[in-house]
């Protein structure tokens, strides 16, 4: 990581720091369904901040896209639920660069249930699932530079769409 990159430590402790913040400021507050509306949309904020850090710091194979994908793709994420992200990579892209930032999510405390995936690859284990069908439709972009994610995910949304209306 250069210097201008956070450490894993000092990302860890920006992350737990964070989220515990966040949660605690809601305990503190009134309970009502706007404020637990606020909350899983802050949380779903933070890890998005964190994830960008973590993808920045990560070589990944060119035209490579990190997605939220499920609730979390939606902007929610409720405080002791699993990040779901799907790592769309580019036919044929050697995936070498994934592992270490998967790893890297885990080792400062980031609960996240990932794939690594191809467009084809999307579209083929929608056909098999209806769990991914939905989670797909529900995706969107980590990193707000991924200009590939566009065209890929109207592509993926279309297709799980067309499979929802067999």
């Amino acid at each position: 990581m250069s210097a201008a990159t956070p450490t894993l430590a000092e990302l860890r402790t920006q992350f737990r720091a964070g989220k515990e913040a966040l949660i605690q400021g809601f305990l503190e507050s009134r309970a009502t369904p706007q404020a637990a509306w606020r909350l899983v949309r802050h949380l779903a904020r933070h890890a998005d901040l964190t994830l960008r850090a973590l993808w920045s710091a990560h070589p990944m194979p060119q035209g490579a896209a990190l997605v939220a994908v499920g609730g979390y793709g939606r902007g929610e994420l409720f405080p002791y639920s699993d990040i779901d992200v799907l790592v769309l990579l580019p036919e044929g892209a050697d995936p070498q660069g994934v592992p270490d930032f998967i790893t890297a999510c885990w080792d400062i405390g980031m609960e996240i249930g990932s794939s690594v995936r191809t467009v084809a690859e999307c579209v083929t284990e929608a056909q098999r699932d209806v769990t991914i069908q939905t989670a797909l439709l529900e995706a969107r972009p980590v990193d707000r530079k991924s200009t590939r994610l566009n065209s890929s995910h109207l592509v993926i949304s279309y297709a799980v769409f067309c499979l929802k209306k067999k």
